[in-house]
């Protein structure tokens, strides 16, 4: 658990280099925090317990289970092998860009000249852990400003038959594909039973 620091406690804390949230909020964790490694959870969240995380800016508290992260990372792992980074294998798989080699002779993504903006909506190819009826989708933005009102666009035009829907962009500290600006949003296809 992650708790929000203040006053003079919250000045220590970025004088340390503590982690920060979205909102550029220093965060510690709590003696009752979980012994589970960052970015893993024990079991399937709730969508409560999602919103709830999302909505108290404690993203950092969405994960994986144990198994998932492992297959997560060995696909990481896999990928560095051909490519030079994650991030263009995400600009080729997500924008459909071509590989090219690049200049360490591992692959990299020919990104287009025009620089015409794109802007992808698909399923999360490793997401969180959740209740059944929860799905975790990605919007991808290359040659755009990711801004609110093109999430809230894309989330009228794409989730309106959802019963729920709920989004966020990850602090800088949690991005794992730091270099292609995305929005996670997470969906409630049906009520919980």
């Amino acid at each position: 658990m992650w708790l929000i620091l203040q006053g003079a406690r919250a000045c220590r804390a970025v004088a340390t280099g503590a982690r920060l949230n979205h909102a550029g909020r220093p965060l510690r964790r709590t003696m009752a925090s979980s012994s589970l490694p960052p970015g893993t959870v024990a079991k399937a969240l709730t969508w409560q317990e999602i919103k709830h995380h999302i909505e108290s800016s404690h993203v950092e508290l969405l994960g994986r289970t144990a198994e998932d992260l492992n297959k997560y990372r060995e696909w990481k792992a896999q990928i560095l092998t051909e490519w030079q980074s994650v991030d263009e294998f995400v600009l080729h798989r997500v924008f459909e860009y071509p590989p090219i080699s690049g200049p360490t002779g591992k692959k990299i993504a020919h990104v287009p000249e025009d620089k015409a903006p794109r802007v992808v909506f698909r399923p999360n190819d490793f997401p969180y852990t959740a209740e059944a009826g929860v799905q975790h989708h990605v919007l991808w933005v290359h040659f755009c400003e990711l801004t609110d009102t093109l999430v809230q666009d894309v989330i009228a035009k794409q989730c309106s038959h959802f019963e729920e829907v709920t989004w966020f962009r990850n602090p800088p500290h949690l991005r794992s594909i730091p270099s292609v600006d995305h929005a996670h949003i997470l969906v409630q296809a049906c009520p919980p039973q």
